[in-house]
């Protein structure tokens, strides 16, 4: 009988203990997106055509409960784009700009249908980079939105996530016209525990 009943107990506990979910994720990133720089006023002297963008990172995901999650991290971007100068009179080529972007994501997520989220949230940028001219500073607040899919499978999981992030929507350093907007998609690799 005491076989029986500890037999018992430990399946018990080893089912509850396969359907639990974690509730911390460490997740390795990496995306892709194209971009555009946003500007809130026309310029007449210059603009730039839309690029794209690489991204990598490292994220973690506080689960609260089975709906409701948080997450952060810091994620590196190298925004690849084109200045155009319009000078009156004055033929001038396009000149490659890039940007580099250390972003950090404040973001809520809602899963549903146990394999889907929806995220959304402030991200905190800071410039590494810039070979853009002096207006395109895009050190600031910005947002970011997400849908995606994530496959647990014991201690690892699998995530895709299409996204949109605006970057510097409120500068650090003064008014500047210009927004950079990433639309992308991003791929992980995690960690729970």
């Amino acid at each position: 009988m005491k076989k029986i009943t500890f037999l018992f107990m430990l399946s018990v506990w080893g089912s509850i203990a396969a359907y639990s979910q974690s509730k911390n994720s460490i997740t390795v990133v990496y995306g892709f997106a194209a971009n555009s720089m946003y500007s809130s006023k026309q310029k007449a002297d210059g603009g730039y055509q839309d690029g794209n963008s690489n991204l990598f990172g490292l994220t973690y995901t506080r689960q609260v409960n089975r709906v409701l999650g948080f997450e952060t991290g810091v994620v590196y971007s190298i925004n690849h784009m084109q200045y155009n100068s319009l000078q009156p009179g004055i033929a001038q080529p396009s000149q490659n700009a890039d940007l580099g972007l250390l972003t950090i994501p404040f973001v809520a997520r809602a899963t549903f249908w146990k394999y889907f989220f929806a995220d959304a949230g402030l991200t905190l940028d800071f410039e590494t980079s810039n070979s853009m001219v002096a207006q395109a500073k895009q050190t600031g607040l910005g947002y970011q939105l997400g849908i995606g899919a994530q496959v647990n499978m014991g201690k690892i999981s699998l995530l895709v996530s299409p996204f949109l992030q605006q970057h510097a929507v409120a500068h650090f350093s003064g008014r500047t016209p210009y927004s950079l907007l990433n639309a992308g998609v991003r791929f992980g690799v995690g960690y729970n525990f």
